[in-house]
């Protein structure tokens, strides 16, 4: 629903600006399953979601790179419409971060050790 609401805004904003939803075209990236795990069923969603609310909503999708193994890199160019797409590798420096993060979560902690109380009693 939170997705949902921020896509329909922005097609909106678009309309408003004298977008013709007809000319609307879509580029799909992501979604890959990078960590696994959990992540991986996220951007198998995000993926649906996306696919499902553009077909939904009559915008041709016009390039895709989803479900990759590995964490890409998009640079996308605004006055052109051109997409930059690659992969990273496994070892990319986020996939890494990622990894650290979620081992560091796993880990169990004291209830007290991260809460700092402040303010009156």
């Amino acid at each position: 629903p939170g997705n949902e609401n921020a896509v329909y805004r922005v097609i909106n904003g678009l309309m408003k600006l004298g977008a013709d939803r007809r000319r609307l075209v879509a580029k799909v990236f992501g979604g890959g399953s990078v960590i696994g795990g959990l992540t991986t069923a996220i951007g198998e969603r995000n993926v649906a979601f996306a696919l499902e609310f553009l077909r939904d909503e009559g915008i041709q999708v016009v390039a895709q790179k989803v479900g990759a193994s590995s964490a890409l890199s998009v640079i996308f160019d605004t006055g052109t419409g051109m997409a930059r797409v690659r992969e990273l590798g496994a070892e990319a420096e986020v996939v890494r971060d990622e990894r650290r993060c979620l081992q560091d979560l796993a880990r169990p902690r004291p209830v007290d050790q991260d809460v700092t109380f402040f303010g009156a009693p």
